[in-house]
């Protein structure tokens, strides 16, 4: 078992994979979707901005700039910005 955190907007996803010390859980406020070895298959809806900003807060912290994988969370965000925009409207994000 393992974190996965799936942003799907309009059948496009994208997808992170590990723990991250539960930046994401911690981030969007949904620490009860952590169920210790993997997420427990919660589900929230945010707006684009929203999400785009949380994801932005993110990738800038201490916890994704000192990520022993350095490209992890640049290539997530790129992926991220390149994928979704603000005219398809609510992102789905699960955390499984």
């Amino acid at each position: 078992m393992a974190h996965d955190v799936t942003f799907t907007q309009n059948g496009t996803n994208v997808f992170f994979f590990g723990y991250a010390k539960g930046i994401f859980y911690e981030m969007f406020d949904c620490k009860k979707y952590d169920a210790g070895v993997s997420g427990s298959g919660g589900t929230i809806q945010v707006d684009f901005n929203t999400c785009s900003e949380t994801v932005a807060k993110i990738c800038k912290s201490p916890t994704a700039l000192n990520y022993p994988d350095k490209n992890r969370f640049p290539d997530f965000q790129k992926e991220f910005d390149k994928k979704f925009s603000e005219t398809d409207g609510i992102i789905k994000i699960t955390f499984s």
